[in-house]
């Protein structure tokens, strides 16, 4: 039985490829979305488990997806939100290329969001309502 969606995110620089993710951590990309179609059962190119290890049984049911995003900045970069780590996928190469983690002292993380003008900045909602600025270094 399909398990219902919990989040869904549309590719901002190619609008006919729409990830969603089901409500235990299944990720889908769909490709070919049309408004005035139904999408076709071959247009789900691919599905991935996003998972985290719960680190205690406190966190064990705080341990699944939270929230898909594709990057407004970057092509092909899809962001994963899970409650103590947000990972960074690359779509092209399909795996992940980096990740933010938390240590057990902070809250856990809620969603995050992105400053268009400011592409080097992630911001992160955390469950207790705090704010998190997050900002990527070049190497």
């Amino acid at each position: 039985m399909p398990q219902p969606l919990d989040s869904f995110a549309f590719n901002i620089f190619d609008s006919s490829i729409v990830s969603a993710a089901s409500t235990d951590g299944w990720v889908y990309f769909v490709n070919n979305v049309n408004p005035t179609a139904v999408p076709q059962s071959t247009a789900v190119q691919r599905k991935y488990r996003v998972t985290s290890q719960p680190v205690t049984a406190k966190d064990a049911s705080n341990a699944g997806l939270k929230q898909i995003a594709f990057s407004p900045h970057t092509r092909n970069i899809l962001l994963f939100v899970l409650s103590r780590e947000v990972m960074v996928f690359n779509t092209v190469m399909h795996q992940s290329i980096a990740s933010i983690g938390l240590d057990l002292s902070r809250p856990a993380f809620s969603h995050v969001f992105f400053i268009r003008s400011h592409p080097q900045i992630l911001c992160c909602f955390h469950e207790d309502g705090a704010l998190s600025v997050w900002k990527r270094y070049a190497v």
